[in-house]
């Protein structure tokens, strides 16, 4: 029998949040325009699977809904274990685009 050890990802790494262009939400009975996005890693084996929870903010940074992505077999390679390309492959893969702001 394999037992895996559940690590914790430096959430530190990760950023507050980032811009995507804006998007319509429904959330607790109200429509929200998203226009920022914050994830974080919930669980990671450090193997063949990840599972990422996005939060959308409004330009108030006012919850407009969140969600989970999971990257895992073939697809969990994708990832460079970066927060740039967490962000960059959860938004493609839920369909949101994200905006490069000029630094």
């Amino acid at each position: 029998m394999i037992t895996t050890q559940q690590f914790k990802l430096d959430k530190s790494a990760f950023k507050q949040s980032e811009s995507i262009s804006p998007i319509q939400c429904f959330c607790n009975g109200m429509p929200h325009i998203a226009e920022k996005i914050s994830i974080e890693s919930v669980k990671d084996n450090l193997l063949d699977y990840v599972l990422f929870k996005y939060t959308l903010l409004d330009s108030n940074n006012v919850f407009a809904g969140e969600g989970h992505f999971e990257l895992s077999g073939a697809d969990y390679p994708l990832w460079d274990a970066t927060a740039d390309g967490a962000y960059a492959l959860v938004c493609a893969g839920i369909g949101v685009e994200l905006v490069k702001e000029d630094k």
